[in-house]
C-alpha cells in the first residue's frame, strides 16, 4: 500500500487500525454505524480534538453519541 501511495496512486484504504491509517493515509474519514463522524488529515484531527491519538478521537466521538459498545 505504501509503495502505491509513494508512486502517486490514489488508494482507498479501510481499516480499524488507526495506527495504520496514520502512516498510510493523507486524508482520514472516521465512520461509525454508517455515518461519517470526523474527517481531515492526521494533524488536523489531532489539533481539533486536542490529542495525539486517532483512536482516542474515535472513541470519544462514538461515546458522545451514546452508542459505543465497550463490552
Amino acid at each position: 500500500m505504501k509503495r502505491e501511495k509513494d508512486r502517486g496512486k490514489t488508494v482507498l484504504y479501510s481499516t480499524h487500525y488507526m495506527e495504520e491509517a496514520e502512516i498510510l493515509c493523507d486524508k482520514i474519514y472516521m465512520m461509525h454505524k454508517g455515518e461519517f463522524i470526523a474527517e481531515g488529515n492526521c494533524e488536523e484531527l489531532k489539533s481539533t480534538y486536542n490529542t495525539n491519538s486517532l483512536r482516542d478521537i474515535f472513541i470519544s466521538l462514538a461515546s458522545e453519541r451514546g452508542d459505543l459498545n465497550e463490552d
